[in-house]
């Protein structure tokens, strides 16, 4: 019940520098079939920067991604959402420096992936946000974006991100050095169904995307 059940990962943006930025899955069904994860030879289950205005040769940014589905920049942190495989899916707020290691298949999420094998977590970046398969139907995360607009100013800050099954619409913010304000807003929204995607307009205003519509978010004012 994956969007992209074959790990081809799901987005691309340029930075304020000018490069573009590719997330790319492991390109494989399950297990990292491939040995992708850790190879650092290999572009795949990585984010790939590309100098477009100058070597346009592509480089290995982040690696150790199964499936990032999907990832954002705000302010100079990355904000990667990675779908899991058997039982959680997560959230990694990073710095934008090369040569990150986000775990899989070491780890899914913050937890050994292959106990019986070595789970040497050394050097690896962990999530900041984890979700349980089954909790309110998660199944596939859909990451989303830091809430910059001005409908609604107290939203500054946040990050979104909602589930291909679970269809909810939660967020929080990042200091630095922790999550607050980790906030489930279902009840105030609904379920918007099997969501794929996150958007931005001109304006900064947010969209959330299933497999049948676009949806705005805005603020209902009594």
């Amino acid at each position: 019940a994956q969007p992209a059940a074959n790990h081809n990962g799901g987005m691309i943006m340029f930075n304020s520098d000018g490069a573009l930025l590719v997330a790319l899955g492991d390109g494989g069904g399950s297990n990292d079939r491939f040995g992708n994860g850790q190879n650092t030879n290999s572009l795949l289950a990585g984010l790939v920067r590309v100098q477009v205005d100058a070597d346009p040769s592509p480089t290995l940014y982040f690696y150790g991604l199964r499936n990032p589905w999907r990832f954002w920049l705000d302010g100079g942190l990355a904000y990667v959402a990675d779908v899991g495989q058997n039982r959680y899916e997560e959230v990694t707020v990073v710095e934008l420096v090369p040569g990150l290691n986000f775990g899989w298949p070491i780890t899914e999420a913050s937890h050994c992936f292959r106990p019986s094998t070595d789970c040497d977590t050394t050097g690896q970046v962990l999530p900041q946000v984890e979700v349980a398969h089954g909790d309110s139907g998660t199944c596939s995360i859909t990451g989303g974006l830091v809430y910059r607009g001005e409908e609604i100013p107290e939203l500054d800050g946040a990050y979104f991100y909602s589930d291909y099954c679970g269809g909810y619409l939660r967020s929080f913010r990042y200091t630095g050095t922790e999550v607050v304000d980790a906030t489930d807003w279902t009840e105030q929204v609904g379920i918007a169904g099997r969501v794929v995607g996150f958007g931005v307009d001109g304006s900064g205003e947010m969209y959330v995307m299933t497999i049948t519509q676009v949806l705005k978010v805005v603020q209902i004012r009594e």
